[in-house]
């Protein structure tokens, strides 16, 4: 019986060693659904195979030079936040696809890999609002142009 794989794409940078990003294509086995029985949570339950599984596979098993962030594997921290796939999500409750892609969170400076800058909540909004006042005045500078 072969077993199916889920074939990712992941964003690999490391700003110390590289001038620009890449993208490394990864093919990790899919959880069957007694496997996925077989697979615990703390809480007892059985659960489907997350994102983070995904990243934890090809950290063990395959490239252990892989940086992501993860810590409460239930989604209360947000410390595991990336892209995948275009979508924002916490990878410790997305569920793996086929074909996916995963990136680091957007706007954000990339430590390593899918690692990026920690910012307060503080500072996070301060960066939002920037970002939103300057995309107004671009906006309003090309639409008074257009006039």
């Amino acid at each position: 019986m072969s077993k199916r794989k889920i074939k990712v794409k992941v964003f690999r940078f490391n700003p110390a060693k590289d001038k620009e990003p890449s993208y490394q294509t990864y093919e990790v086995p899919r959880w069957s659904h007694d496997e996925t029985q077989a697979k615990v949570t703390i809480m007892r339950e059985a659960r489907a195979q997350t994102v983070l599984d995904v990243l934890e596979y090809i950290f063990q098993n395959l490239d252990p030079t892989l940086s992501y962030y993860a810590t409460c594997r239930r989604g209360h921290c947000r410390a595991c936040g990336m892209v995948v796939n275009g979508k924002t999500v916490l990878s410790c409750l997305s569920h793996a696809k086929d074909d996916m892609k995963i990136e680091p969170l957007r706007h954000i400076q990339v430590v390593k890999d899918l690692v990026v800058k920690e910012y307060s909540d503080r500072e996070l909004f301060s960066r939002a609002r920037t970002n939103t006042l300057n995309l107004l005045k671009e906006s309003y500078g090309q639409a008074k142009a257009g006039k």
